[in-house]
């Protein structure tokens, strides 16, 4: 039986405003839902520097990770002086069973924007 439906919104966030399409266009992935993220800072305050990064995870079938990786893999041949990216997972268990998180470090907002330049090209087919 076919039941019918309607959209809703399941999740609401704050989100940095430069992080906000390339968190829309993560979450547009199938299975993909952002956890949380950062635009980080440029410039140091109180002797700290908020380093841009997102989290998110997705469901088993999701074969976004392996995109992901690969936009990495391109944006890392860019990178320059000092400027890194990481993309790390973390496995998380739970009685219900468990979940995979995803996270990408970047060491500051050139990286970032390198990043959202590549999602741009993406988006606009390239």
């Amino acid at each position: 039986m076919k039941h019918e439906t309607k959209e809703i919104i399941v999740l609401k966030a704050e989100v940095d405003e430069g992080m906000i399409s390339i968190v829309n266009w993560f979450n547009k992935q199938y299975g993909v839902i952002t956890l949380f993220c950062c635009q980080g800072d440029s410039e140091i305050i109180d002797g700290e520097m908020d380093l841009p990064y997102i989290q998110f995870f997705c469901n088993d079938n999701c074969i976004f990770p392996q995109k992901i990786k690969k936009m990495i893999f391109d944006i890392a041949q860019d990178l320059t002086g000092n400027e890194s990216i990481n993309f790390c997972t973390t496995t998380k268990y739970n009685r219900f069973g468990s979940i995979t998180v995803y996270e990408i470090h970047m060491s500051g907002p050139s990286v970032l924007n390198k990043l959202y330049r590549l999602i741009e090209e993406k988006k606009n087919g390239k």
